[in-house]
């Protein structure tokens, strides 16, 4: 289902922003009607349309939008943020210029004219649903050092010298010839003693992730709005007039 919503702006560029602030929320450009200029007309005799029709006399601009009802509190709020006018507190400066909204005024002359004595007007409450983020839950992730004791077992090697003297009794060989001179031989003893290094690796990688699910929610609430029961003979009199046959 769709509605369309009517907004008056002081002139034509500010509408022409609101109407690509409707394009940047999905509404096409073709569902959009600008009017603008005092040769422009908006249908309609109701006071309603005579006060649009004042504002585009004006040189400001109105505009008329098509949308779906799920878009309605968007369009609306979409217009709001880009200029459109409070047409009620333009009215009331208007009539205080001197404006009569369409409805006739005193005759020329003494001639009797209608007019109303009083005016009630009827008013209605409309829900107008915003959005706010509420918080439901929070997900920290500390990272912290600890320490564990580790105890590895190293098989080391140790080296012992020792110095052995063995009696003997043979002739001199050609390898022996070198035994008059003199020389020192050093040895020197080995241990294995354990080196430890330390070599960092990635285990595990921890990722926050955060989905985003839509869900359609029911608003429910009561709003008010005015009724007029009209009681006594004019009740039933008609608003039009017409010459008796």
């Amino acid at each position: 289902m769709t509605t369309t919503i009517t907004a008056a702006f002081k002139d034509q560029t500010t509408a022409q922003r609101a109407q690509e602030s409707l394009a940047e929320h999905g509404i096409s450009r073709d569902k959009v009607t600008l009017l603008h200029g005092a040769g422009a007309d908006l249908p309609g005799t109701d006071a309603e349309s005579a006060a649009y029709n004042e504002a585009l006399r004006r040189g400001g601009a109105v505009l008329l939008a098509r949308v779906d009802d799920l878009q309605l509190q968007t369009a609306v709020g979409s217009l709001e943020a880009n200029g459109a006018v409070d047409l009620d507190q333009r009215e009331q400066d208007w009539q205080a210029s001197g404006w009569t909204g369409g409805r006739p005024v005193a005759a020329p002359g003494g001639a009797a004219a209608d007019h109303a004595e009083d005016v009630i007007r009827v008013v209605e409450e409309r829900l107008v649903i915003g959005k706010r983020d509420v918080s439901r839950g929070t997900v920290r992730v500390r990272v912290h050092v600890a320490e564990t004791p580790v105890e590895v077992s190293v098989t080391l090697r140790d080296e012992t010298l020792s110095v052995e003297r063995h009696p003997v009794n043979r002739p001199v060989t050609p390898e022996d010839t070198a035994a008059f001179q003199s020389k020192t031989i050093e040895a020197v003893e080995v241990d294995e003693e354990p080196v430890v290094t330390k070599e960092v690796f990635v285990t595990e990688e921890i990722e926050i992730r955060r989905e985003l699910v839509e869900r359609v929610d029911t608003v429910r609430d009561t709003v008010r709005r005015t009724e007029v029961d009209i009681e006594g003979d004019t009740a039933a009199r008609p608003t039009g007039r017409g010459s008796d046959a």
